[in-house]
């Protein structure tokens, strides 16, 4: 009898050891270079949206004054300093430049941005077929460098009426404080669903992100990577708000970085051969 009841509390020994042990390789399907790829993936996306949310800010504040001639032509006396080229309401293309200066200026959410943005604008953001052609001068938020070329072009209008805009990046580069170098390039169509109406205060605008893209990370590892859920982005928002990345670097797991399903917080998960682990991300 005691030999059974040995064998017995042997056998529980070993199972609860084979658990722990499978709990812990299973705890290891999550490394933490799948956490940095995914959360450079995160950084990289903010940092760029941060960049043309800078120049769309910019050319929102000059569209107004091309439309009122007797309004400021360009915008001399704040930090950043905008200057335009031409500044009548009827000449175009436009090229504006924005110097944000080597000290830097404070922007939205406490970002510090040094440097100069360029755009070439065709005509009118609303207009359908109007372009505007981003490039960046030594351009820095929080000591994060951006290089690379955004050309966005206004497609008029979707099936559901919203306005559309395909958005090209080639030469995509961010170089992290550290000096290490993500590139990143990508296209996209950016749906604005909301704030269309109030063109002046852009903090209600809203919008919807689908494409794909492609870089290398700062591994020196090449990666694609694809929204299978559109991106819910909100300008008001430091955040992404919802939608679902497959991140798929060469020689490794699938990641996916999914941003939850709406909330303006900095929580997302990401998923690697089938489990899930919450991150915190970093905010541009």
């Amino acid at each position: 009898m005691k030999t059974i009841r040995f064998l017995r509390m042997i056998s529980f020994i070993f199972t609860g050891l084979f658990l722990f042990i499978s709990c812990e390789k299973n705890d290891e399907k999550i490394s933490s270079q799948d956490i940095e790829m995914a959360d450079d993936d995160a950084v990289v996306t903010l940092m760029f949206d941060q960049a043309f949310t800078e120049a769309d800010m910019a050319l929102e504040q000059l569209e107004y004054n091309w439309k009122n001639p007797s309004g400021l032509k360009s915008v001399p006396d704040t930090c950043p300093i905008i200057y335009v080229d031409h500044n009548d309401s009827t000449y175009w293309p436009k090229t504006v430049t924005i110097d944000f200066g080597s000290e830097g200026c404070e922007g939205p959410f406490g970002n510090i941005r040094k440097g100069t943005i360029t755009i070439v604008v065709t005509d009118r953001y609303l207009k359908p077929g109007s372009v505007r052609t981003v490039t960046f001068n030594d351009f820095y938020i929080n000591n994060f460098k951006i290089e690379g070329t955004k050309t966005m072009t206004n497609e008029g209008r979707d099936e559901d009426d919203f306005m559309y805009f395909s958005v090209e990046l080639t030469g995509g580069k961010v170089t992290t404080p550290a000096g290490k170098e993500i590139t990143h390039e990508f296209s996209r169509t950016r749906t604005w669903i909301e704030g269309e109406l109030t063109p002046r205060w852009r903090w209600d605008d809203k919008y919807i992100i689908a494409g794909e893209a492609t870089g290398i990370n700062r591994y020196g590892i090449l990666y694609t990577r694809t929204i299978t859920t559109p991106l819910m982005v909100a300008i008001s928002c430091r955040w992404i708000m919802s939608g679902i990345i497959e991140i798929q670097p060469e020689g490794h797991s699938l990641i996916v970085l999914d941003y939850g399903n709406g909330e303006c917080d900095d929580v997302a998960t990401i998923t690697v051969n089938g489990q899930t682990k919450e991150i915190k991300l970093k905010g541009r």
